[in-house]
């Protein structure tokens, strides 16, 4: 075989490949829709015989797939199964058999910890899923690592795009090309920094140019959010770059520090999902960020707007590769989604198709939801602009209330009357049905549910992908990948019930939990963290029944069985800085396939399970994090990404001890009166009256109290972000960062926790102008922090805290913890007249 594709690679002309009917050559399909109608899979040929077909298994057990698996057969040769990893190796794997055909390693990956972030362990390569042209065989991926003559350091980072040949992985002339330097057309002040950026989304082609979006680690840095057209002619680069925060209204990036958060933020990372594409029409999410051009005033969305966080874009592509907006909707309450990090740029938007999903005025419209668990429906031709809709509302279709955030995509089924689906963190499945009104306006309603909910605390869930055999109704089958660890397979039938009910026993094989399910023909392959499995069902050489199933002439249906089911993977969230096993495995049925087509008209109210592909007997779902509550999930900008520990401290949290402090030592305001409680952090109180003596604390620093952060920006500035933060961690790191800087300073005396993770530091604070607003009540700095356990010790008794009872802040308000008394609060706003407290932790 090897030899075959090495005679292939040598006698290929550069404009003869084809793409096989069954072929998966980008993320799932152009218009981002779920839905992929060019499979062999129909709920008859699809049963719980899946096997082990064959397995590989990497070295490197440190090897991360982020990247969707894609399929590509060239001109008379064996369709291949090719994957992208963070170590920047590019593989090609014959699809029936597994042999590894080829591997090349692009370039040195860039090392995690450089990005400021721990989302992505280890290391950070090839992070969007790849595209193929399938008109010349060349596939395009963007490439994470260092300038040349570097190893380290965030400021070395670049991203560079390879134009590889297939099959021989070989560079096209005139490429790669370097993506670091290009400057914004519409503000020539912002460029992209590689070693602060990460390009998340799906690649697409249009106009004859690589699109591809641009966000952070884990939001942070000196960054804004860029749409990039590279031209995929030798030698030209890149040809237009769009930023989704600009002046007026965006503030001014740092332009010598890029750790300085002031560059607008508003990344485009959409869950990994790419953009749906129409013609040359681009959408993009983008998440949150700093700007406030609209204000509160409503504006059409006709009206180029600079800030565009939370924004849906359409944007336009020329024919030389120029971007132009054309079009937004920005939800009316986006400042309040900022504030909270409940972006909606979590997902990409849906194109559906627009033959079944349409009404009255609507010819095309499209879906969105992000981690505020609320789903959009818009019209494609009018996305509604800013505060357009009934008082002041949002111009949309529909909105929907879904019980859960969204991170990725939607899934869709054009027949039967049409129907999308949505997977939810810590939520079931849903199904919702096309209706009209009185008026043949648009209206969806839910048809069904699953029984089964996802792990609550997970966001690495897949993201819903249908198919059906050769676009025949009645022959739907929904992929999902991350309920147990598992890529259950689902048929569409008519039905009113709200029940998944398993009618095959699930095969214990490796699967998956991340991107889509992206079919071929009778397999079924995924990568878990460093693993590809490939589950495979033979297809009968009987004529098909139907007349209307396309089938071409020159490439009629093979009696071989090839790829049915593609989806990369990351099969348990591991805690810390555990990494799954480097493998790639494929399953089997034994089961005969059939043409057949069911006789009812199949909808999709009831979520039958048909199979099942699961990492192990149980089908429990394994969570690093089981007791966290359904709405809580990660701000960061890579779903589905393993949270990993932080290299510069230990994350052992140490023992603390509560001690009383004298009530008005710790602030520079009168004193009268305290409390103390072992049994609970937040319930020991001082009520300012009169001054007192300054403490400090023999070992440890004091926890202050819950305050209220600024509407705007942070009362200190911001370290980092990372699930194994707790106070300990945060103090370590910025004593760190101080002792390393090339000017040694002081450790900062103050930091505070906010929203779980999120790590601030510094001597001096800045509330805005605003008063200091001290915390109390039930619905006071709730979260806890994600990486402490803590015993507490008060008067001989001792207390444990759990993740869940333990709190590191909230939504704009945070934790602060001291390590010198009193604390300088800035008086601008009035003194603090609110109750607080202080402990001393050990």
């Amino acid at each position: 075989m090897r030899w075959v594709l090495g005679l292939l690679t040598a006698a290929l002309p550069a404009l003869v490949t084809s793409k096989a009917p069954t072929d998966s050559t980008q993320d799932v399909d152009v218009s981002q829709s779920g839905y992929l109608p060019n499979h062999n899979l129909n709920p008859n040929t699809v049963t719980s015989g899946f096997r082990n077909l064959w397995e590989w298994q990497a070295e490197d057990t440190q090897e991360l797939f982020l990247a969707k698996p894609l399929v590509y057969t060239p001109p008379g040769g064996s369709e291949l199964l090719i994957t992208s990893s963070e170590k920047n190796n590019v593989r090609i794997f014959d699809a029936k058999t597994g042999s590894l055909i080829r591997i090349r390693q692009l370039q040195a990956p860039f090392n995690r910890d450089d990005a400021n972030c721990g989302d992505i362990p280890n290391w950070i390569g090839i992070t969007g899923t790849p595209i193929i042209d399938t008109a010349t065989g060349i596939m395009y991926v963007f490439s994470k690592g260092y300038r040349d003559g570097f190893t380290s350091g965030q400021i070395n980072g670049v991203y560079k795009m390879y134009a590889l040949q297939l099959p021989s992985l070989e560079d096209v002339p005139g490429f790669p090309t370097l993506i670091d330097g290009a400057n914004a057309d519409n503000d020539p002040a912002r460029y992209i920094i590689g070693g602060v950026a990460l390009q998340r989304p799906a690649l697409s082609d249009v106009n004859g140019h690589i699109v591809a979006g641009f966000g952070s680690h884990c939001g942070r840095g000196n960054y804004t959010g860029y749409l990039v057209a590279v031209s995929k002619q030798p030698g030209v680069g890149v040809t237009s770059m769009w930023a989704t925060e600009s002046a007026p209204g965006a503030p001014t990036p740092q332009p010598l520090d890029i750790t300085v958060e002031n560059g607008g933020k508003a990344g485009i990372w959409q869950g990994g999902v790419g953009h749906a594409v129409i013609g040359s029409s681009v959408f993009f999410v983008a998440a949150n960020g700093q700007g406030k051009h609209n204000g509160n005033v409503p504006a059409s969305g006709r009206s180029p707007c600079s800030t565009l966080s939370h924004s849906t874009v359409r944007m336009e592509l020329s024919p030389e590769g120029k971007w132009r907006q054309v079009d937004y909707f920005q939800p009316y309450d986006y400042s309040g989604l900022n504030a909270g990090d409940r972006d909606v740029g979590s997902s990409g938007l849906a194109l559906l198709d627009g033959s079944v999903f349409r009404g009255a005025g609507v010819d095309r419209m499209g879906i969105i939801a992000g981690k505020e668990g609320r789903a959009y429906l818009l019209n494609v031709n009018d996305l509604g602009g800013f505060r357009n809709g009934p008082g002041a509302g949002d111009n949309t279709i529909q909105t929907i209330e879904l019980g859960g955030a969204v991170y990725g995509a939607f899934g869709s089924y054009p027949h039967e009357g049409g129907y999308i689906y949505s997977a939810t963190i810590g939520g079931p499945m849903k199904a919702f049905r096309l209706g009209h009104d009185a008026a043949g306006k648009p209206v969806f309603s839910l048809a069904g549910q699953s029984a089964w909910t996802a792990t609550a605390s997970r966001i690495g869930l897949g993201q819903v992908t249908v198919t059906s055999d050769n676009g025949q109704p009645g022959t739907g089958i929904l992929q999902y990948c991350g309920a147990g660890s598992r890529l259950d397979l689902y048929r569409l039938e008519p039905g009113s019930g709200s029940s998944s009910t398993a009618v095959a026993s699930p095969t214990t094989v490796p699967a998956t939990s991340e991107p889509p399910s992206v079919p071929s023909t009778t397999e079924v392959a995924s990568t878990v963290t460093s693993n590809v499995i490939s589950s495979e069902a033979p297809v009968s050489s009987a004529e098909p029944t139907s007349s209307e199933l396309p089938v071409s002439s020159e490439e009629p249906i093979s009696a071989e069985p090839s790829v049915t089911s593609i989806a990369a993977v990351s099969s348990d969230t591991p805690s810390s800085s555990e990494v799954a096993a480097s493998s790639v495995a494929a399953v089997s049925s034994e089961a005969p396939a059939s043409s057949q087509v069911p006789t009812s008209s199949a909808a999709v109210s009831s979520l039958e399970a048909i199979s099942s592909i699961e990492p192990s007997a149980s089908s429990e779902p394994v969570s690093s994090e089981a007791s966290a509550p359904s709405q809580v999930v990660s701000s960061v900008e890579e779903s589905s990404t393993v949270q990993s520990s932080i290299p510069e401290s230990s994350i052992i949290a140490k023992s603390s001890t509560v001690v009383d402090v004298p009530t008005s030592s710790f602030l520079s305001v009168p004193s009268v009166s305290a409390s103390t409680s072992a049994s609970s952090l937040f319930t020991s109180t001082i009520e300012s009256s009169s001054s007192g003596p300054t403490a400090t604390p023999t070992n440890g620093y004091y926890y202050v109290g819950c305050f209220q952060d600024t509407s705007s920006g942070h009362a200190l500035p911001h370290l980092l972000s990372n699930r194994s933060v707790t106070p300990e961690l945060c103090f370590d790191f910025a004593r760190q960062r101080a002792s390393n800087a090339p000017t040694p300073t002081a450790a900062p005396a103050y930091v505070f926790i906010e929203y779980h993770h999120e790590c601030y530091a510094g001597n001096t604070f800045d509330f805005k102008g605003s008063a200091v607003t001290s915390l109390i009540g039930t619905r006071a700095c709730t979260n806890y922090c994600y990486g402490s356990v803590l015993t507490y010790t008060t008067s001989g008794t001792t207390t444990v805290t759990t993740k869940t009872d333990n709190r590191c802040g909230g939504p704009k308000m945070f934790d602060l913890y001291a390590t010198t008394l009193p604390v300088d609060f800035p008086t601008t706003g009035g003194p603090l007249t609110t109750k607080v407290t202080v402990r001393e932790m050990n």
